[in-house]
């Protein structure tokens, strides 16, 4: 049994295909034809010898189970790709064949292979990235000033609003996306430096040479080779691993969430459709549920949503042609009433192997000399890991945010369920005005223990008392209370509405400039 089968399973079919062994040849191929072009134009060899190299750097001439198992014995998969590719050129033209990789080193052709590949996955994650932000945002304005419990270290604290929660998810998201772009453009640069880094084998042309490559592959060409300066790749590989923790945090609270004990959301129950559904397949929502936000504007039509909150099915990588049926969310067969937070589940798993994956990465840093023994080769493995393991989160994020179901009635019951108690640092204010601060947090202390008490000895709900009840009778009773505190300004301490108001106020202008920040990554491509 293969582990990239469990590898593939926490990744998407896209990222696999970029990370694919034929996609790695041929990015390899990709360089060792710009070079042949970049040096026929300087002209360190004869045109007609690069037009005969480049013409043959195509990976289905070439058996790519044949160059594999020949890395290991070599030690890099470079060379044997250059040996079959200078074998190949010399069947055509036996005087281009001396000029196959001149001048270059096996470190030049992976490092530079793997930017171009880490090129190609990046763009897959802003995609993916930017519209889950996108949709987090349009959830935050489609759901104003809705109360929820907010819990810290998992127990109830305070009443809180849904959109100052979403405003918590989708921050760190952007600052992500705003991460990755300030790590690539330090890190997706050309690497040329031949044997040592100084590029002695081509002499006076070597600079030339060097920006005709970087034209040709259109990379920037760094102020020197970077064989052992692994600062800037590991940086960018480390901001990866900060965004599969982002998206964990996401995961973790919605799958908490979702739990049926709490039941304040859920993922989407049907995979997302292959296209418009039929008047038989209409999307309904379960009672009380507050549908997800529509679909972003900026989203290209055909990533547009085909329901509330769906996602077509080419998108997440579906063959087409499923029956809807089979396309159903993760059911337990003994238990089948469980409705299982898969999206939650994927993103979770990223993020718990992330960490471990930058660490390796760090120690892979003290790379000796001119080029490193053992921690240049233990980078590459964590490196694809990461772009891997990055993508798959982000995807499974966003498919579960965009067809989120909202159950507001729950998320009030909750609150409810508290008896009060979330509101008793409210109520100390109200009453410090009056009684003072010490005399005011001794007397809310007192009324909160009456009510756990209550609470502990197994009263019905409806038999408890509330801390809003016993605050009422307190007030009604004290003399000092019930002349300095209006009835409408303790009726006010305990409304939810007011608190997700002010909470909502909190995040109102970072939500705001978040649109901007979003709208200008997604006018400014960046690969």
């Amino acid at each position: 049994m293969s582990v990239l089968v469990f590898e593939g399973f926490l990744s998407t079919p896209e990222m696999l295909a970029v990370l694919d062994k034929s996609s790695i040849v041929q990015a390899m191929m990709d360089f060792e034809a710009a070079l042949a072009r970049a040096q026929g134009r300087v002209g360190v060899i004869p045109q007609s010898a690069a037009q005969a190299i480049a013409s043959l750097c195509r990976v289905e001439l070439y058996d790519i189970h044949a160059l594999m198992a020949a890395s290991a014995h070599d030690g890099s998969l470079a060379i044997p790709v250059v040996r079959r590719l200078a074998e190949t050129v010399a069947l055509f033209d036996p005087a281009a064949a001396s000029f196959v990789h001149l001048g270059s080193t096996s470190q030049d052709v992976i490092d530079t292979a793997q930017v171009l590949l880490a090129r190609r996955g990046l763009r897959l994650i802003e995609d993916d990235l930017l519209e889950l932000v996108g949709v987090l945002l349009d959830l935050a304005d489609a759901h104003p000033a809705q109360p929820i419990l907010a819990r810290t270290l998992m127990q109830p604290a305070q009443v809180s609003s849904l959109r100052f929660r979403l405003a918590s998810w989708a921050l760190p998201l952007l600052r992500c996306a705003q991460g990755l772009r300030h790590a690539a453009d330090g890190a997706l640069q050309l690497q040329f430096g031949g044997a040592v880094g100084t590029l002695s084998a081509l002499g006076e042309k070597a600079e030339a040479v060097s920006q005709a490559l970087g034209a040709e592959l259109k990379l920037p060409v760094p102020d020197m080779p970077w064989h052992s300066q692994r600062d800037r790749w590991v940086r960018l590989c480390a901001e990866l691993g900060v965004l599969c923790g982002s998206l964990g945090k996401l995961a973790r609270d919605v799958s908490l969430l979702s739990q049926a004990e709490i039941g304040e959301m859920a993922e989407p129950e049907d995979l997302p459709p292959l296209g418009p559904p039929s008047d038989g397949l209409a999307c309904h929502e379960p009672a009380g549920a507050m549908p997800a936000a529509p679909a972003p504007s900026w989203l290209k039509p055909s990533a547009k949503p085909a329901k509330a909150g769906g996602l077509d099915a080419a998108h997440i990588g579906l063959p087409a042609g499923l029956p809807l049926s089979v396309r159903k969310r993760s059911h337990s067969r003994a238990m089948p009433h469980k409705r299982n937070p898969v999206s939650c589940m994927l993103a979770l798993a990223a993020a718990q192997r992330a960490p471990q994956r930058v660490a390796a990465l760090l120690g892979s840093m003290l790379q000796e000399f001119e080029r490193g023994l053992g921690g240049w080769q233990a980078e590459l493995a964590e490196s694809v890991s990461l772009l891997m393991h990055s993508h798959g989160s982000v995807r499974a994020m966003l498919t579960a945010m965009a067809g989120i179901t909202l159950y507001p009635g729950r998320m009030a019951a909750n609150i409810e369920a508290q008896q009060g108690l979330v509101y008793s640092e409210a109520l100390t204010q109200c009453l410090a005005g009056v009684l003072g601060r010490i005399e005011a947090q001794l007397l809310v202390g007192q009324l909160c223990d009456e009510v756990l008490a209550a609470h502990e000895s197994g009263a019905a709900p409806v038999d408890s008392p509330s801390l809003r009840a016993l605050a009422q009778d307190i007030c009604a009773r004290d003399a000092r209370l019930q002349a300095g505190i209006e009835p409408a300004a303790l009726a006010a301490v305990f409304d939810p509405q007011r608190v997700a108001q002010h909470a909502d106020q909190r995040v109102g202008k970072a939500l705001a400039q978040a649109r901007v920040d979003l709208c200008a990554l997604l006018d400014r491509p960046q690969w």
